[in-house]
């Protein structure tokens, strides 16, 4: 080699400031010359950064640049027979590499064009490291060390990209050097090259020198992999799963399911690479009888599973399918066995052989349902306990499903039978899920399209209510719908009877609870209709006033009437006639004519003058009278109405009363035939009332005794006016229990009066007489048609429903849930449903300072229901798998109260899209971030909210 040539172009490779360095570095040695120093060596001349607590002070650190130009020098001037030369050389190769290295490191930080220069530089450090070593290795062929210039060789070849050198230098270690620390590595190269090209025999022989080093070495694990994939390619699968599985026992993986993600890839890998040469031996019998003379059995279900996924990813569905059958036939004691079953289904489902699947669904119900043998295996892992009995819940419902789809598209009994059956399993084995995957809907759907009513009935009232509490609204609809048909074709009294009471009981219910629901009217109307016919007049009155005053006009028609002749039939006369007086100009002619209406009026009217009469308030009964052709002139009964007021007040000597009924009734009918008489009576009428002049009284007597309706109801409320604003509280008492007594018809005024008289009862502090007209005024909205109403007499009935519900939420609140569970439970419903249905009535007449309240009222009282069951009191004596299951009961009973809270809190919270904001709202919107802190933890989105109460 031309080391004068190399030398300088390490020369010119140095730059100015290094120069300048080695002038300094000449100085220092001739200024040295004056004190002795140790001899120098070869190794003085490697004095790195990296060695700066050798270099005494007087010494400067070298860099690789530095030492290379001065192993360079060294070389040029130093003669073969140096000892030391080889190691220069080597040490300069060393140096050449690690330079370019560095150089292609320094690449990553630089433009493209940087790039090009960098890539020329590093090509050219490598040339000369191989030019160094290849000169080496000429002129000492044997010189201690060569293996590692070898291994630095195929080094740097490799970084070249010339493959064929660098295997080539490897095989040099391979074959002269058998102790060099570089063997194994080389070998395992040589052998990766072979593989590479597909020599796969060369590349087979290659592995097996590494497996077989009697050196601990890291390349046996990937050895025995690279040969089984070598024996695999050249057709011996026995031999390529010998050598995987050795793979698999050197890697001592852990239990499958404890693996970490990364050494599950790895486990997968080998298990693909034996299922693949598995499936390349066909016969599964093979596989079992290679496996038989195996140690690790532990893996044996992963490797029919490895097999089987291979087929499956081959869309041999079916081998994939008989592959873990085939397994749980020979192994029917692998803890595995449930897993492989499971898998075989989902086989099935994804291959889309659904005769298959079912069948296959059946049987694994037959083997691992709750109440097989399999259950009383004490030594059964618990998790695969847990994943059997979760696979067989969703399969159950799964089964039952799939029936029940089938019943409906064919109609064939079999159908049936089967769906009927899993439906019965599911509700035997996982009772306490039947409500949240909605079971008994299902099942009740299944049997009443089967024709089977009654014992549909059952299952429907069980997922609709509790406990008088809808839980679910289609359940409860169909609840109506199952009922209404059961009556209509019962023909035994009895269980007739009890079909209609179910039935009016459930559409009462629903109409409460959804009065703004648009099947609600037509539900309610029909109950009412059919307990009208029944002669069940209270409740028909009842149902119909859950008909909304926005619902079709013809239901409100409809309703009325029932309402009406309700009330005839029950000689509620006062509301009968506040009935037909809505219906008088709008009845509809197809369900009862003009003429009935106002016959059906008049008479409501006579008979509260016969029922006044016949109690001795005669003022009273010729009021009543003398209406009736006051209202309906045209009615037949109009004039013997007017002939009994006459009547009483000659009778009664009410002689000016008399005289003005008299002429009164001439007027109107003047062609009459009691004309004649009305003349005689009122000669009698003006002789004995003398004709003086009446004397003015006071405003109380006036009222007493007036002639003039008007006048005398103005005098009565003047009077009570005066005695409440001069604080005689019991005078005006007495007198607002006189107006509220003597005029209910007048609406407005009496709804106004009984206010009064309950602010003033809690005035003096007797609030059982407050809450006893607070409770007629709730009577009193009830009684009475929409019409009639106004934002005033709906504000005194929301504030007097209010108040009560209010008193009511705090007896509900301190009831406890104490044992016997069932007891205390019972009176906390009912105090619940009294304090909702209060709460309820308070909120239904758009007054808003009261519909916040009402509303929030009855989401505490469900939220407070849900928190009180949760916190209620456990039964003594039960163990801890016990308790679990009694509280997972309870949470399953609270879990439909917490749902109702959150669902009215959210309504509350819906006002405010129509501009409404109050503490109520803002104490809904509270309990919301508490109940549901993943939805409210923010601003609330009020404008997706429903107002489902108005």
């Amino acid at each position: 080699m031309d080391w004068h040539a190399y030398m300088t172009t390490a020369q010119n490779d140095l730059s100015m400031p290094l120069k300048t360095s080695l002038c300094i570095l000449l100085l220092l040695v001739i200024a040295a010359c004056s004190t002795p120093q140790p001899p120098r060596t070869l190794g003085d001349i490697d004095i790195t950064d990296n060695h700066r607590h050798r270099v005494i002070t007087s010494s400067a650190a070298r860099s690789n640049e530095e030492i290379r130009e001065a192993y360079a020098r060294y070389l040029s001037h130093s003669g073969k027979s140096n000892g030391s030369r080889t190691t220069a050389i080597n040490r300069l190769a060393e140096l050449e590499f690690e330079l370019g290295s560095k150089t292609a490191h320094e690449k990553d930080l630089l433009n493209s064009t940087d790039e090009d220069r960098i890539d020329i530089a590093y090509i050219d450090r490598l040339n000369k490291m191989i030019e160094l070593i290849t000169y080496s290795l000429a002129e000492y062929p044997n010189a201690q060390g060569n293996d590692k210039l070898l291994y630095n060789l195929a080094n740097a070849y490799e970084q070249k990209g010339e493959l064929a050198k660098s295997v080539a230098a490897l095989d040099i270690i391979v074959n002269k050097y058998p102790g060099s620390k570089y063997y194994l590595e080389s070998q395992f190269r040589v052998a990766e090259n072979y593989y590479s090209k597909k020599e796969y025999i060369s590349a087979e022989d290659a592995y097996t020198n590494v497996i077989y080093s009697k050196r601990k070495n890291k390349f046996i694990e990937k050895s025995l992999l690279k040969r089984g994939w070598a024996r695999f390619k050249l057709g011996y699968h026995q031999e390529a799963i010998d050598d995987f599985l050795h793979a698999v026992t050197y890697h001592n993986f852990d239990k499958p399911d404890k693996l970490t993600s990364i050494e599950k890839d790895i486990f997968d890998e080998y298990f693909r690479a034996i299922g693949l040469s598995f499936s390349y031996m066909g016969d599964l019998n093979k596989v079992y009888q290679y496996l038989e003379n195996q140690t690790a059995h532990e893996y044996i279900y992963h490797v029919y599973k490895s097999i089987s996924d291979i087929y499956f990813k081959q869309n041999r569905y079916s081998d994939s399918a008989v592959t873990l059958i085939y397994f749980t036939k020979k192994y029917p004691d692998s803890r595995h066995i449930p897993k492989s079953r499971v898998k075989v289904i989902k086989i099935w489902r994804q291959a889309g052989f659904f005769t298959k699947y079912y069948a296959a669904i059946d049987s694994f119900y037959s083997e691992y349902n709750p109440e097989s043998q399999y259950w009383t295996n004490q030594n059964a892992d618990l998790k695969t306990q847990r994943e059997i009995d979760h696979s067989l819940k969703e399969y159950t419902l799964l089964m039952a499903k799939h029936f029940h789809s089938e019943y409906q598209a064919r109609q064939k009994e079999p159908d049936f039978s089967n769906a009927k059956k899993w439906y019965q399993r599911f509700l035997t084995h996982y009772p306490q899920h039947s409500r949240k995957d909605n079971i008994h809907f299902l099942y009740a759907e299944l049997l009443s399209e089967h024709g089977s009513d009654e014992e549909a009935l059952h299952y429907y009232e069980i997922a609709a209510y509790d406990a008088g509490i809808i839980l679910d609204r289609d359940s409860a609809y169909s609840t109506i719908y199952i009922t209404s048909r059961l009556y209509r074709s019962e023909q035994q009294a009895d269980k007739k009877s009890e079909w209609l009471d179910r039935h009016i009981k459930y559409a009462t219910l629903y109409g409460q609870l959804y009065p703004n629901d648009k099947q609600s009217p037509g539900i309610v109307t029909h109950a009412a209709e059919l307990a009208f016919n029944a002669r069940m007049y209270s409740k028909a009155i009842e149902l119909t006033s859950l008909v909304s005053g926005k619902a079709d006009s013809r239901i409100i028609e409809n309703v009325r009437i029932i309402r009406g002749q309700s009330y005839m039939a029950l000689k509620q006369y006062v509301n009968a006639e506040d009935i037909y007086q809505s219906l008088l100009h709008s009845a509809n002619t197809a369900y009862i004519t003009q003429y009935q209406i106002a016959d059906k009026l008049a008479f409501s009217i006579y008979q509260q003058g016969v029922a006044e009469k016949n109690s001795g308030n005669i003022m009273h009964a010729i009021r009543h009278f003398r209406r009736i052709p006051q209202i309906v002139p045209e009615s037949s009964i109009a004039p013997a109405g007017m002939d009994e007021a006459v009547t009483l007040s000659i009778n009664n000597e009410m002689w000016e009363e008399a005289i003005i009924l008299i002429k009164e009734y001439q007027a109107r009918y003047p062609h009459h035939d009691l004309n004649q008489d009305m003349s005689k009576k009122l000669s009698l009428a003006y002789l004995r009332s003398g004709q003086d002049i009446a004397a003015a009284q006071e405003y109380e007597k006036i009222s007493k005794s007036g002639k003039d309706l008007e006048i005398k109801i103005a005098a009565l409320w003047k009077a009570a006016e005066l005695y409440e604003s001069n604080n005689e509280i019991l005078l005006a008492i007495n007198a607002y229990s006189e107006f509220a007594d003597t005029y209910p018809n007048l609406y407005s005024q009496h709804m106004e009066v009984m206010y009064r008289l309950a602010a003033l009862y809690d005035s003096i502090n007797t609030p059982d007489s407050a809450n006893l007209w607070r409770h007629r005024i709730l009577i009193a909205d009830k009684d009475i048609i929409s019409e009639k109403k106004t934002e005033r007499t709906n504000f005194i009935t929301s504030s007097s429903a209010l108040v009560l519900a209010n008193n009511e939420y705090k007896a509900y609140k301190k009831l406890k849930l104490l044992l016997p569970l069932k007891e205390s439970l019972k009176k906390k419903k009912l105090s619940l449903q009294k304090a909702v249905r209060l709460f309820g009535q308070a909120s239904v007449y758009g007054v808003a300072e009261t519909t916040t309240e009402a509303t929030h009222g009855i989401a505490e009282i469900y939220n407070i229901f849900s928190q009180t069951l949760l916190h209620s009191e456990r039964p003594l004596g039960l163990n801890n798998d016990e308790l679990e299951e009694y509280e997972i009961l309870l949470e399953d009973q609270a879990f439909p109260f917490e749902e109702k809270a959150i669902e009215f809190f959210e309504v509350n919270l819906s006002y405010i899209k129509d501009g409404f904001y109050d503490s109520w709202i803002q104490k809904s919107h509270h309990q919301l971030m508490i109940l549901f802190p993943a939805k409210y933890q923010r601003q609330a989105k009020t404008d997706t909210y429903i107002n489902v109460l108005h």
